[in-house]
C-alpha cells in the first residue's frame, strides 16, 4: 500500500533528523572511547618502559655482583700471596700447615651464607705445580699450552714478575670439569701462582637472590596491571607476575607469549601496544646480559574504569536520543500537514491535466513558491492546448510528406534496372543502397547494338530528396543521349552542359562513369566525370587496371570541360568493378573507413567468381565492417565479368 506524501515526508525528516543525532552520539561516544583509549595507551607505554629501566637494572646486578666479587677475590688472592710468604718464611711454617690454615679460612667463611664463599685456594712453586691449597685437587700442574689446559693456561704468565692480576669468567675448570670462577695474582716473594676460586654455590645464590623472577615480583605490587611476564625470543616465560586468582595457565597465555615473540622478531619499534579484550597490553625490549639477545616485558594494564565511564556516557547519549528524536517526529508531523496540503492541490491539477482536463485550473492562497508552481501548471495547460493544436497540424504535415517520401523512393528504385541485359560473353551485376529513403547514386545499362552495351554508375552531391531530385535530371539526359551520341566523351560533355544549365550556380554536380563494353572485339572504352574510378582485374595476379582519366570534372561544374575516351583490351576472365564512394567511405564501429586498400585486397580474391557472387561476397565484406550501423553515405557497385568474344 503506497503510504501519503504527508507520511513519506514525516517519516523521511525523521529518519534524517534522527540518523544526525545518531552520529552525533556516535561521533561522540567514539571521541571518548578514543580518548580514553589514547590515555591508557599513553600510560601504559610510559609505565612499561619505566618498569623496563628498573627490571633491566636488576636483572644486570647479578653480573654487577659477580664483577665485584671477583674484585674482592683478587684481594683475597692478595692476601694469601702475603700470607703465604711470611708463614714460609718468617713463621717456617710446612706447605701442609699453610695448606690447614687455607682450608680453615674457607670453612668458617661458611658461616656468613651456609657455604663458603671462597671454594678454592691454590699456591704452585716456580714451575707451576700446586703444593699449597684448600682444595680437593692436589698436584695440579699448570701448563702454558692451551691444548694441555683450556681453563688454566692463562694464569701460567703469572710465573713472571710484574703481571698484573688475572679475573676469568666461570667455566669448567681442566681437573675436574666443575664450574669455577678464578682470580690469580702471582707471588711477593719469589714466582709462583696464586689463585682463589669460587664455585657454583655462590653463583646460584647471587643469580637466586637477583633473579628476573625477583624483581618481577617486588615490582608488579605497585603497578595498576592484570599481568607481568618477561619473555625470550622463542617465546618462553622467563618470570611473570599475575593480579590474585589468575591462574598458571592464564598468566602465561600463548597469545601473549606470540604477541611478545613477534614483538621481537620486528628489529624497529622500541614498543608495541595492542588491546587484549577491554585491556591494553605494551611489550618493550629488555636489553639481554652481556651478548644475550634482548627479552620482551610485557604489562597488561587495567582499564575498567575508563570502559565503565564509557557505558555511562553511551547510556546518557542514548537516552537523550530517544528523548530528541521523539520530540523532532511530533514537530515534524505538525509541520509537515501544512506543507503537504498545496502539494495535495498541485497533485490533483496534475491528475486532471494527466486526464485531458485542459481547462481545470490550480488556485492556491499561499504565497511562495508553491504558488508559483501553480501558475506554472496554469500556464502548462494553457501552452498545452496550444501545442495539441500545432501537433495535430504538424503530424498531417508529416505524414504526407513520409507518403511523398515513400513515393519518390519508389520512383527511384523504378529508375535503377530490375534485371541486368543478356549479352553473350558478359556476365552483369548491379545493386544500390540509399542511405536515406530515397538517394543520389544510380546506375544504368545501355544496349548499343550487337554485342556491345554501355554500364553507366554516377553520385549526385548530397543526400536525400535534393540528391535523388539531381540524379533524376542526370539520369533522364543520359537516357535521352545514349542512342544518339557515339562516343563516350561525347555523351559526358553533352550530358555535362544539360546538368550546368539545371543546376546554375548552387554548386551541386554529379560524378559519372561510362563505360561501353564490345564483346565482339573484347575491346572497353570508357570516359570518366569525376567518379572513383573502376577496378579491371584478371585472372593472373599481375593483371590490374585502375580505369582512371586525367581529365574530366564532375558534371555540373564547368560547362567547358573536356572528356576523353581511353581503350583497354579484354581478356577472358577479366572483372571490372564499379562502385561510389559510399563503398571505401563505409565508416565501421572502431571509427575506420572500410578503403580503396580493403576493396581491392578483397577483389584480389574474387578472381574467377561470376559477377553476382563478387557483387555478394563485397557487399557483405562492407556489411561486416560497418558491424551493424547505419549508412551515412548511398553505396551502388556494379559488377561485370568478360569470358570471352562469342561465349
Amino acid at each position: 500500500m503506497a503510504l501519503r506524501f504527508q507520511t513519506r515526508l514525516s517519516l523521511a525528516m525523521s529518519l534524517l533528523i534522527a540518523v544526525a543525532i545518531s552520529a552525533m552520539a556516535i561521533l561522540t561516544l567514539w571521541a571518548g572511547i578514543s580518548l580514553i583509549v589514547d590515555h591508557y595507551n599513553a600510560m601504559g607505554v610510559t609505565v612499561t618502559k619505566l618498569a623496563t629501566r628498573n627490571i633491566e637494572y636488576g636483572a644486570a646486578l647479578p653480573d654487577r655482583v659477580m664483577e665485584r666479587v671477583g674484585e674482592q677475590m683478587v684481594v683475597s688472592a692478595l692476601l694469601i700471596s702475603e700470607l703465604v710468604a711470611v708463614a714460609e718464611g718468617k713463621a717456617g711454617m710446612t706447605p701442609e700447615e699453610v695448606s690447614a690454615m687455607l682450608r680453615g679460612v674457607r670453612d668458617r667463611s661458611a658461616d656468613v651464607r651456609g657455604y663458603p664463599l671462597v671454594d678454592d685456594m691454590w699456591v704452585t712453586d716456580e714451575s707451576g705445580k700446586e703444593y699449597i691449597g684448600a682444595n680437593e685437587v692436589t698436584g695440579f700442574q699448570f701448563s702454558p699450552d692451551p691444548a694441555k689446559s683450556p681453563q688454566s693456561h692463562i694464569f701460567y704468565s703469572l710465573l713472571t714478575p710484574g703481571t698484573k692480576p688475572i679475573i676469568q669468567e666461570f667455566q669448567p675448570r681442566d681437573e675436574d670439569g666443575k664450574t669455577f670462577e678464578y682470580v690469580g695474582v702471582g707471588g711477593v716473594d719469589k714466582p709462583r701462582i696464586i689463585q682463589v676460586g669460587a664455585g657454583e654455590r655462590l653463583l646460584q645464590g647471587i643469580q637466586t637472590e637477583f633473579s628476573v623472577q625477583n624483581v618481577v615480583d617486588r615490582f608488579f605490587p605497585d603497578l595498576d596491571a592484570t599481568r607481568m611476564m618477561v619473555v625470550d625470543r622463542k617465546g618462553a616465560v622467563i618470570a611473570a607476575a599475575g593480579r590474585s586468582g589468575l591462574s598458571q595457565e592464564m598468566l602465561q597465555d600463548p597469545e601473549v607469549r606470540d604477541f611478545c615473540k613477534g614483538f621481537l622478531a620486528q628489529n624497529t619499534n622500541p614498543f608495541l601496544a595492542r588491546a587484549f579484550g577491554r585491556e591494553f597490553g605494551v611489550a618493550t625490549r629488555l636489553k639481554g646480559a652481556g651478548d644475550a639477545p634482548p627479552m620482551a616485558l610485557f604489562i597488561q594494564h587495567r582499564t575498567e574504569e575508563g570502559f565503565q565511564l564509557v557505558r555511562d556516557t553511551f547510556f546518557y547519549l542514548l537516552g537523550l536520543t530517544v528523548v530528541t528524536i521523539g520530540v523532532a517526529v511530533v514537530l515534524i508531523m505538525v509541520l509537515s500537514n501544512g506543507f503537504s496540503r498545496p502539494i495535495r492541490q498541485l497533485a490533483e491539477g496534475a491528475r486532471q491535466f494527466g486526464e485531458g482536463n485542459l481547462a481545470y485550473r490550480i488556485r492556491l492562497d499561499s504565497r511562495d513558491e508553491m504558488q508559483s508552481l501553480a501558475q506554472a501548471f496554469n500556464s502548462m495547460a494553457d501552452s498545452l492546448q496550444e501545442r495539441m493544436c500545432e501537433l495535430e497540424t504538424a503530424t498531417k504535415h508529416r505524414e504526407r510528406l513520409e507518403s511523398e517520401l515513400a513515393i519518390a523512393a519508389e520512383m527511384q528504385r523504378a529508375l535503377l534496372p530490375e534485371f541486368p541485359p543478356e549479352i553473350a560473353g558478359l556476365d552483369l551485376s548491379g545493386w544500390s543502397q540509399p542511405a536515406r529513403e530515397v538517394g543520389g547514386d544510380f546506375y544504368d545499362y545501355f544496349a548499343v547494338g550487337p554485342g556491345r552495351i554501355r554500364v553507366v554508375i554516377g553520385d549526385a552531391t548530397g543526400k536525400g530528396l535534393s540528391a535523388a531530385m539531381l540524379t533524376s535530371e542526370c539520369w533522364s539526359t543520359l537516357r535521352a543521349l545514349a542512342a544518339d551520341v557515339t562516343s563516350l566523351a561525347d555523351l559526358l560533355a553533352r550530358t555535362n552542359v544539360a546538368m550546368c544549365d539545371a543546376v546554375g550556380v548552387s554548386g551541386r554536380f554529379v560524378t559519372l562513369f561510362a563505360m561501353e563494353v564490345d564483346t565482339g572485339r573484347g575491346i572497353l572504352r570508357y570516359a570518366q566525370g569525376g567518379h572513383n574510378p573502376p577496378v579491371l582485374l584478371g585472372i593472373a595476379p599481375e593483371r590490374r587496371l585502375l580505369l582512371s582519366c586525367p581529365v574530366g570534372l564532375p558534371l555540373g561544374v564547368d560547362r567547358h570541360c573536356e572528356f576523353r575516351e581511353h581503350e583497354v583490351p579484354l581478356l577472358p576472365g577479366d572483372t571490372i568493378v564499379l562502385y561510389s564512394d559510399g563503398i571505401t567511405e563505409a565508416r565501421g564501429s572502431n571509427d575506420l573507413l572500410y578503403g580503396d586498400k580493403r576493396l581491392h585486397e578483397e577483389l584480389r580474391r574474387l578472381c574467377g567468381l561470376s559477377a553476382t557472387d563478387v557483387l555478394a561476397r563485397i557487399r557483405s565484406d562492407v556489411e561486416t565492417h560497418l558491424g551493424g550501423l547505419d549508412l551515412t553515405d548511398d553505396i551502388t557497385l556494379v559488377t561485370v565479368c568478360y569470358s570471352g568474344a562469342g561465349t
